[in-house]
């Protein structure tokens, strides 16, 4: 006898097998009980198409009670009646999603190609020995010309951090810097400093404040020539220091110390003045050194004389810097105070002076008056020369009384800037003229000073045309002449 509320199974077979509609849904559902609570059922048993129509028409339904198809209403046998069949026995959390490790899924496999994870540092995270994570891909940036690096999207072409490449920083020693199309450029200057060099790797190198070789800017030399000591560079200004009898009495640095203080217009002092001869030591005598007065030209003015074109002429120092020769003086005459004997060594020199008293200097820098050698001095462009392949050419032209030595430099050039030509002479007259003529005159470069005049015997007097405290330009046609009074 089954048991109350249940139905023995071969009325439910028979139920199911007798209602076609029934029988494909209660078959399914069943097949699935037997399936999750790992019942069996008899093959025999179960195999529905076995019952063909006519065996459920011999089984009357009035002779099973309380079976008949008629008086059971489907929904009156709920799923839940027959048992093993609830689904809802069966939790959904029996299968842990757990189970699949999320980690077994690389963020390579997901894209389907072997691509390294980067990780903010530019290193591949393997190498760290740990495993890539989210954070070690560069995030994306907003444009194409961007790229990511290390601590921002930056654009290379233009970024002074990163220019060119990631880590690329512009920097240069005392100045700004940019980047344009990923090329490092140096910018300004630091105040004070300056790239004289023009090297832009070494960015802005030299000090303005300090270097006596660009003081206050570049290649401005701090200069004393001759007659000055140390000199230094302080605030771009430059400073000198005097040799013992010697001044800056013009205030400019530039030319150093100037001006000789055994002079007849700075007798000791600067701007001292001596009426008769300043001595060494700065101190006057009584002795009149003697004068020369300008001689005025009527325009227009005597010819230049050629001497490399005078028959008899000879020519000397050819190709030469800073050298000089010895010449006899062809005839006597007048000097300041003195007589000049015939055949005196007259001292020439490749940079445009003589000098009666027949000592073989070759200064190339020099200033009138000066107690310094050289003395004596007839200077009709005393500068730093280089003579051309002619040299210098002396000739003597006239009879006596009115003979004239002349002594030319023919196309020599500055020795700083051999681009500029000059050529000049020196004419001695045996009456006591002394004459300068210029052909052809370049000015001369920056900052190379000339000395044009006349000297006495100690150097304590003399005529000044141009001196470094007192520049000048000479132009090309030129004539200057001085006669001894």
């Amino acid at each position: 006898m089954p048991e109350s509320g249940s139905v023995p199974t071969e009325e439910v077979l028979h139920v199911i097998s007798s209602n076609t509609p029934f029988r494909a849904l209660a078959a399914q559902l069943l097949l699935a009980s037997l399936a999750i609570t790992g019942c069996s059922f008899p093959t025999s048993e179960f195999h529905l198409g076995d019952a063909s129509r006519a065996d459920v028409a011999d089984v009357p339904g009035q002779d099973v009670p309380g079976l008949d198809v008629l008086d059971v209403p489907i929904a009156d046998v709920p799923i839940a009646d027959v048992p093993g069949l609830d689904v809802l026995d069966v939790p959904i959390a029996d299968v842990p999603i757990a189970d699949v490790p999320i980690a077994d899924v690389s963020i390579a496999d997901v894209l389907g190609t072997d691509i390294p994870v980067i990780d903010a540092t530019g290193t591949d995270a393997s190498d760290s020995g740990r495993a890539a994570d989210a954070s070690d891909v560069p995030p994306m940036c907003p444009t194409r010309a961007q790229v990511y690096c290390f601590d921002g999207c930056v654009d290379t072409e233009t970024s002074a951090s990163h220019c060119g490449r990631c880590g690329n920083r512009c920097a240069f020693a005392n100045a700004a810097a940019s980047c344009a199309a990923g090329t490092c450029l140096l910018g300004a200057c630091m105040r004070g400093f300056d790239n004289c060099d023009g090297n832009a790797a070494n960015g802005c190198e030299t000090n303005l404040l300090t270097d006596i070789n660009n003081c206050g800017a570049c290649d401005t030399l701090c200069r004393n020539y001759v007659n000055g000591g140390t000199s230094e560079c302080a605030a771009s200004v430059c400073v000198p220091t005097c040799n013992a009898g010697y001044d800056n009495c013009d205030g400019n640095a530039a030319n150093g110390c100037e001006v000789s203080l055994n002079s007849n217009l700075n007798c000791g002092r600067c701007g001292r003045p001596c009426t008769t001869n300043c001595g060494t030591g700065g101190t006057c005598t009584g002795v009149a050194p003697g004068s020369y007065l300008q001689t005025s030209y009527r325009f227009p003015g005597p010819s230049f004389i050629d001497a490399c074109a005078v028959l008899g002429h000879t020519t000397h120092l050819p190709n030469l810097d800073d050298d000089s020769v010895r010449i006899p003086l062809p005839f006597a005459m007048r000097s300041w105070n003195a007589i000049v004997p015939i055949n005196t060594q007259i001292n020439i020199t490749s940079n445009g002076w003589l000098s009666f008293d027949g000592v073989a200097l070759l200064n190339y820098f020099g200033m009138i008056p000066d107690t310094a050698a050289p003395n004596w001095l007839v200077a009709p462009y005393f500068t730093d020369l280089f003579t051309s392949a002619t040299g210098v050419c002396v000739a003597t032209i006239g009879v006596s009384p009115s003979r004239r030595f002349i002594v030319e430099w023919a196309d020599a050039v500055f020795l700083s800037d051999r681009t500029r030509h000059v050529t000049f002479e020196a004419i001695l007259n045996e009456s006591g003229l002394i004459e300068f003529y210029y052909d052809t005159m370049a000015p001369p470069p920056t900052p190379q000073n000339v000395t044009i005049g006349l000297e006495n015997q100690t150097g304590a007097a003399g005529v000044v045309v141009c001196n470094p405290a007192n520049p000048c330009t000479i132009g090309t046609g030129a004539r200057l002449g001085y006669m001894v009074q």
